[in-house]
């Protein structure tokens, strides 16, 4: 299971970053059971581990994890 961390240092991508921070605003059990469905069901695990360990992703992949990451928020909102 994918776990949701608050990154507290500066982040190689920061279009990712201001997505993850919304999503971060609702951290509780149920958005961050929602969150890590959304990632599995895309199969972008790997890019989101890229991303939480601060590696710079590729445009390709900074898009698919913000789409991914947007949709799981409208669920929260």
């Amino acid at each position: 299971m994918i776990k949701l961390k608050h990154l507290l240092r500066e982040n190689a991508n920061p279009k990712v970053q201001a997505v993850y921070d919304a999503i971060y605003n609702y951290v509780d059990e149920n958005s961050l059971e929602i969150l890590n469905q959304y990632i599995e069901d895309v199969g972008l695990e790997k890019e989101y581990d890229k991303y939480l360990d601060g590696r710079k992703l590729s445009s390709t992949e900074e898009g698919a994890l913000i789409a991914t990451m947007q949709d799981a928020l409208g669920e929260f909102e």
